[in-house]
């Protein structure tokens, strides 16, 4: 590839950014966490009361839906953050692939480039996110089906149940990964750009730092806060997530648009 062709797949890379790296306003998420939070306290409220005697139908209806609800408003929120996770990872690789194509091509040294971006291949693999999102669809489409199609008056104790537990299942077989996620993709991916920002005054452009932004999360103090606040603390962990990868966007972003700026100049 020739520089004309790497410098094009630059520009139309970071021109779709808007697509793949959704940034996700804090009063959006906090709004969710309200209507969770308000959901779940009606949902309790609902099941202390129903330990008073016999539960009507409409009762268990009641009950069910606000729980189908509530437990498909926090598993959407996490796979909202995996899918955007998979969107940036897959848009990132091919914006390394361009920088790559563009140092080689104006006679640079890409060897730990490549090193580097082989290491963060092998590490990041889009199949294992996939597996993540359909483990957290199943509790919601069990719920939805159980609502639609069971006898609630016989069934809708166990249903909830079954659902509680496969949905603190699904949570807990996604949330280290999601905890862990932007920190771990953060640290892999730096080096790169740290090496990109080396070489890039011998390929005539100019970029600013990429720095580390994100912080230590701990999942085993989430998980025991969580269970202490019986999921209420849930959203909050989603929350802090969401925030990671907003400040890891913005960081990039600042980085690319420096590429942009400098090749625009070297261009004109």
């Amino acid at each position: 590839m020739d520089v004309k062709e790497s410098v094009n797949g630059i520009i139309i890379n970071i021109a779709n950014r808007d697509k793949t790296d959704s940034y996700v306003p804090p009063a959006m998420v906090s709004v969710v966490i309200l209507a969770y939070v308000v959901i779940m306290l009606r949902y309790y409220a609902l099941t202390f009361q129903s330990f008073d005697g016999y539960l009507t139908t409409s009762q268990m209806f009641d009950i069910m839906s606000i729980f189908v609800i509530g437990m498909a408003l926090i598993l959407s929120v996490f796979y909202l953050l995996l899918s955007r996770n998979v969107r940036h990872m897959r848009r990132e690789r091919i914006l390394r692939a361009r920088l790559m194509d563009y140092a080689e091509a104006s006679g640079a040294d890409i060897l730990g480039l490549k090193r580097i971006d082989s290491d963060i291949c092998s590490r990041e693999k889009e199949r294992a996110y996939r597996i993540r999102l359909i483990v957290l669809m199943f509790p919601v489409a069990l719920g939805i089906g159980a609502l639609l199609l069971l006898d609630l008056q016989t069934y809708g104790i166990r249903i909830i149940v079954l659902c509680w537990i496969l949905s603190l299942i699904a949570i807990f077989a996604v949330a280290p990964a999601l905890t862990d996620a932007p920190r771990a993709h953060e640290k892999r991916t730096l080096p790169f750009y740290e090496e990109f920002n080396r070489i890039s005054p011998r390929i005539g452009i100019e970029t600013t730092e990429f720095e580390r932004v994100i912080g230590v999360r701990s999942f085993l103090l989430f998980t025991i806060i969580s269970a202490l606040t019986f999921g209420l603390f849930l959203p909050v962990w989603a929350f802090m997530t969401f925030n990671d990868m907003n400040r890891h966007f913005m960081e990039q972003w600042y980085f690319e648009d420096s590429v942009i700026k400098s090749l625009r100049k070297t261009f004109a």
